[in-house]
């Protein structure tokens, strides 16, 4: 997008020198006290010309297989996933659409279990993570903690998260420097319909437990929808990859490394696409 604007400036600025520096180009059919006039206007009208081809080609080229990605995603076709190649808008936007794809293949039909490993955690905080079953009408159970404190934990560190039942499926929640708020949480947790639809983590002796931000990885349950999770398969497609970003992703980073864990399930002839 940079190149874009620096497109826009120099080439209307190229062309004017041209005509400016040789005001006989027009010399046929403008008499010649207009000929600066029409030398810039000229000048700015191939600028925006050639600018919006250059636009349009490069929209084309890089982000036409994402428009296309998207609307399989609309029709319902879980199964795609694109390249998270190149860098700035055009990877975010691809580990976006993974994300959101990728989510589905959490799902069980009662016989699918999962485990969550460790990867790492780069991050200020102190974050707590767990996970829970969602039943197929949005309905949250089952919450337990996979790690109380994701900076004290060894990479490759392993949790079995079960079998969900048919039409279940995982989802994971952070709790926002969750072991500096509450240390290690006693596993009695659950959580409840919150003001605006937003989950309310309750801990059966504790209360409600809402001195620390919590993020899930579905974004529907975050406030104001928000994405705090990307996913992509690693190479082989036997694990799912899921970061976690800290901070609310308007204010954030938005690196996603805050938490990394890796997702399996106890298929091997399942994989992830």
């Amino acid at each position: 997008m940079r190149l874009l604007g620096v497109l826009a400036l120099l080439t209307p600025v190229m062309v004017g020198i041209l005509f400016l520096s040789d005001p006989e180009l027009t010399a046929s059919w403008v008499e010649s006290g207009y000929r600066p006039i029409v030398a810039a206007v000229t000048a700015v009208s191939i600028g925006v010309a050639l600018t919006s081809l250059i636009c349009w080609t490069i929209v084309r080229i890089r982000y036409g297989r994402l428009t296309k990605a998207a609307e399989r995603i609309a029709a319902g076709d879980y199964a795609v996933a694109v390249s998270e190649r190149g860098g700035g808008l055009e990877a975010r936007l691809a580990r976006a659409i993974n994300g959101i794809a990728n989510e589905p293949f959490l799902s069980s039909d009662g016989s699918i279990g999962f485990s969550a490993s460790f990867k790492s955690a780069v991050s200020a905080h102190s974050n707590t993570l767990g996970f829970y079953k969602i039943a197929a009408d949005g309905t949250i159970s089952d919450v337990h903690i996979v790690f109380a404190n994701t900076l004290a934990v060894a990479s490759g560190a392993t949790v079995g998260l079960g079998t969900p039942g048919n039409g279940e499926r995982v989802g994971f929640f952070l709790i926002q420097d969750g072991f500096d708020r509450y240390g290690s949480l006693p596993d009695n947790l659950s959580f409840v319909a919150g003001e605006g639809g937003t989950p309310v983590l309750m801990s059966a002796t504790q209360g409600p437990l809402n001195a620390a931000a919590v993020f899930h990885t579905s974004a529907n349950l975050n406030p104001g929808n928000a994405m705090q999770v990307l996913s992509g398969v690693a190479p082989g497609g036997r694990e799912l990859l899921i970061g976690f970003e800290d901070l609310p992703t308007g204010t954030g980073d938005n690196d996603f490394q805050d938490v990394v864990i890796g997702v399996r399930t106890n298929h091997d002839g399942i994989f992830f696409v």
